[in-house]
């Protein structure tokens, strides 16, 4: 066999083989290759803009986190201002009330004591009628009947 003639048959075959391979096989490879490529740069990109996405979503983190606390400590501020005012307005209303019961107990003492006050009024007026019968009904003399009068005083006063 002839060098020549198997080298250009090689030849011929490999440059059908490399033909064959550039019509039929590297343009769906290549078309592959591309399309991972571009998959590949959108998602660096995607990537990209998740991490500023989430940078910014950070920061927005910690500035509604300081926004919550400046939120809550005005609430409980208030919170405690509004215990502050429902304590002194309890303290009011129990003043006022107790101010409304003292007043109605030293009404019904001062009734009372009226009360009393013109009962002893009365047995005094009656055990002064009463001495006044004994002495007209024992017909005594005036200075008997002096005696026995100072003597019934002297009985009320407790002596």
């Amino acid at each position: 066999m002839n060098l020549n003639a198997t080298f250009l048959g090689q030849t011929i075959s490999f440059i059908f083989f490399v033909w064959f391979c550039m019509k039929y096989i590297w343009p769906p490879i290549i078309k592959v290759i591309e399309e991972r490529k571009k998959e590949i740069e959108n998602g660096l990109i995607y990537t990209k803009e998740a991490k500023k996405k989430l940078d910014l979503m950070n920061k927005n983190e910690k500035q509604e986190i300081i926004f919550a606390r400046k939120k809550a400590e005005i609430i409980l501020k208030k919170a405690y201002d509004e215990q502050v005012k429902i304590l002194e307005l309890a303290k009011k209303k129990a003043e006022i009330e107790k101010n409304k019961i003292i007043a109605m107990a030293v009404l019904k003492i001062e009734i009372k004591r009226k009360k009393i006050f013109e009962e002893l009024k009365n047995n005094v007026a009656t055990l002064a009628i009463s001495i006044a019968e004994k002495i007209i009904l024992q017909s005594i003399d005036r200075s008997e009947g002096n005696n026995i009068t100072k003597k019934y005083i002297s009985n009320l006063k407790g002596e």
